[in-house]
């Protein structure tokens, strides 16, 4: 009998001794052990993000990293990835695939300046020549913006606008998002269209969306609109319509304003004209029941100076003085 209970105590025993080796291995080797439990048993982008929080140090570090990018597949980890290794062999196709999934011109511009060759879109089958040109567009419009003067301005709602210092007034360089109720709306009422091209507004609704943003703000009156256009235009114009003052004005023009297509709306025709034309509000009425505009129009590329029933609703600009 007691030969049996020793045989079965020595399985026992041996795995004991198994278990205990494992226990001391695993104290002993933190990092190794707990990454070959990370990526054999779990393998997913959260425990790889636990696993690079509590490891900063392993030598598993940029496996773990590149795991956990390809798993969320987010483009921002693909970017920090790429800045943190920057001798990994994957570094490439790490910037190419955030510039991918970005389809932002910075980012583009960036991998053809770390890999002018772009081989790894190349071998993706994209036009590299292509990507240049967007590049360099985007470089150039860099470079317009950084000889421009820009403040910032913060609505009560938390939207930020630029504002620029053109003759004795600041004036918004975006077109404003602030919401008036039951005096404001977006394109199409979709918020998308808000987002890009700010809010449209009948014109006593631009009145108080521009003294929302706080003293000394207020709605440009027409006067202060054509002493604007007459710096790109001497000759004035805004009655039949300037080019010079489109061109000056519209977004990437010399002057910073930036003003943008983001259409209008008429209770007779409904929305009409974005991403081609724009229309903005002034402060100056022209008789009982309209006032003065400021239009663009995108496909004649001319600005000039009209009326506009108050019900109507269209874009906003706002000025103060210095």
């Amino acid at each position: 009998m007691p030969m049996i209970e020793d045989a079965l105590k020595r399985p026992l025993v041996v795995l004991l001794c198994i278990l205990l080796g494992v226990i001391v291995l695993i104290g002993s080797f933190p990092s190794q052990s707990q990454w070959f439990i990370t990526r054999t048993l779990v393998n997913t982008a959260e425990g790889y993000d636990h696993y690079i929080q509590k490891y900063p140090q392993s030598p598993y570090l940029q496996e773990a990293s590149w795991r956990q990018a390809k798993l969320k597949n987010d483009p921002i980890l693909y970017l920090d990835f790429a800045a943190d290794f920057p001798k990994h062999p994957q570094r490439e196709l790490a910037m190419w695939t955030a510039a991918k999934k970005l389809r932002d011109p910075a980012v583009y511009a960036e991998y053809l300046k770390q890999y002018p060759d772009g081989g790894q879109a190349k071998a993706e089958g994209f036009n590299v020549n292509r990507l240049r040109i967007s590049a360099k567009v985007y470089q150039k419009e860099q470079k317009r913006l950084a000889g421009l003067n820009y403040g910032k301005v913060v609505d009560p709602e938390g939207h930020s606008y630029r504002s620029i210092q053109i003759g004795k007034l600041t004036w918004l360089a975006d077109n404003l998002n602030l919401e008036v109720d039951g005096a404001s709306m977006c394109f199409l009422d979709h918020q998308a269209y808000c987002d890009r091209f700010g809010k449209l507004y009948n014109w006593l609704g631009a009145h108080d969306a521009c003294a929302k943003l706080g003293e000394g703000w207020r709605l440009p009156s027409l006067e202060e609109w054509e002493a604007l256009c007459l710096n790109y235009d001497p000759a004035g114009n805004l009655d039949k319509g300037s080019t010079k003052v489109f061109q000056a004005l519209l977004k990437g023009g010399k002057s910073g304003l930036e003003a943008r297509g983001g259409g209008y709306f008429t209770p007779e025709g409904g929305y009409i004209g974005v991403y081609f034309d724009a229309a903005y509000w002034t402060g100056s009425p022209a008789n009982g029941l309209e006032s003065y505009e400021i239009v663009f129009l995108g496909r004649e590329k001319r600005t000039f100076k009209a009326v506009a029933e108050r019900a109507y609703a269209l874009s906003c600009r706002c000025v103060r003085n210095h």
